[in-house]
């Protein structure tokens, strides 16, 4: 990643190690979070720096957002981890096709709080967070829907 895609901004930040793990790096103009793109295969390394820079209780996963983009055939995932040194919220911003919609989990990684918001996302938007043995349905979804194979928040579904 060049300084055009947010490198000078992941060192301003205190994050410049993430360079060369992320696709893009900018800030939110509304609340000052980091928002770096991440490819499903860079996610472990991504972790992987972020403890051996802040350590193993550094920083946690606050929220997992999922995010119908049907117009683009994706969903986006976007995890909002807050790092306590730095007292920033980072956001971790991936992006999966929506007809086969799958990331790896972050609780694979050994990030248990990331259970409750991928099974969320999994119940109500049908992401599959591969290595989160937790995911089930229903979870918030009513169980009509469940047997409908319907999944709530998908951006085509009438309710």
């Amino acid at each position: 990643m060049g300084a055009s895609e947010g490198g000078e901004l992941l060192d301003k930040v205190g994050l410049g190690m993430l360079k060369g793990l992320v696709t893009k790096a900018y800030l939110m103009k509304a609340n000052d979070r980091v928002v770096v793109e991440v490819p499903n295969e860079n996610l472990g390394k991504v972790i992987e720096e972020l403890r051996r820079s802040f350590g193993k209780d550094g920083f946690y996963v606050s929220t997992v957002v999922g995010t119908d983009l049907i117009d683009q055939k994706l969903m986006r995932v976007d995890y909002f981890i807050y790092i306590a040194k730095l007292k920033r919220f980072l956001v971790l911003r991936l992006f999966t096709d929506r007809e086969n919609p799958k990331v790896t989990s972050l609780y694979s990684l050994g990030l248990e709080s990331a259970i409750p918001g991928e099974c969320e996302a999994h119940d109500l938007l049908g992401i599959k967070f591969e290595g989160n043995p937790f995911l089930k349905r229903p979870f918030f979804a009513p169980e009509e829907f469940v047997k409908q194979g319907i999944y709530p928040l998908r951006k085509d579904v009438k309710v």
